[in-house]
């Protein structure tokens, strides 16, 4: 009887403790994260028609996530604040954006985030430079932060 209870105890323990950790996102430090976040930027930049004149390829920026991940764990849906001038939230950005993802964390997933705001194109008309509804997210100048 203590040998069942003890691998039902430890069987419960190890299912809650799995099923909690499927559902939390991926850490800022996470390599396959960063990567992937950073291979589909370019990939979706690299697909630009016209072709930018200045694309640069996007790298990923530690300060940039540690920003994003603090101003997301105040779970206030809005931009943050602090990225208004007098700009002196990152040190060696003077002007920065982000974009926001929401959603609920079994149906997070890097590709489906940026995807989404890659997909404003089509609302986008590159001879006039003029958006037809949302277009800040596709638009975005300086390097995207994922805050989730």
């Amino acid at each position: 009887m203590r040998v069942t209870l003890a691998t039902i105890a430890w069987m419960v323990s190890f299912v809650s403790n799995y099923s909690h950790t499927a559902n939390i996102l991926p850490d800022i430090e996470n390599e396959d994260f960063i990567k992937d976040c950073v291979r589909i930027h370019n990939k979706f930049r690299s697909e630009v028609k016209p072709t930018a004149s200045d694309m640069l390829y996007m790298t990923w920026d530690p300060a940039l996530a540690q920003i994003a991940k603090a101003w997301a764990s105040n779970c206030q849906f809005s931009h943050n604040t602090r990225l208004k001038p007098p700009h002196k939230l990152h040190p060696n950005f003077t002007s920065l954006g982000e974009n926001i993802w929401t959603g609920s964390v079994p149906i997070f997933s890097v590709s489906s985030a940026i995807t989404n705001w890659y997909d404003e194109i089509q609302d986008y008309d590159f001879k006039t430079r003029i958006c037809k509804k949302v277009c800040g997210h596709y638009t975005q100048r300086e390097l995207p932060n994922l805050a989730i």
